[in-house]
């Protein structure tokens, strides 16, 4: 069975758009949403050893949190 709903996206596909999401975010100092986009987007690629997606979110993410000082 599929987990999500009608309309709802999941896995790394819909992290890769939750992560650029959050890049726009940043860019915009909109920092809370940023940083609730960068982890939904974790969430979504997952705990993987060597995924790729999930290593260039973690680098927004620390780039995010060096905006913030």
């Amino acid at each position: 069975r599929y987990a999500a709903g009608l309309g709802e996206t999941d896995g790394p596909n819909a992290g890769v758009l939750d992560m650029n999401l959050a890049v726009f975010e940043a860019w915009r100092g909109r920092y809370d949403s940023a940083l609730a986009l960068l982890d939904e987007a974790a969430r979504k690629f997952g705990r993987a050893p060597g995924a790729a997606w999930r290593a260039v979110c973690d680098n927004h993410l620390a780039n995010t949190l060096v905006q913030l000082g």
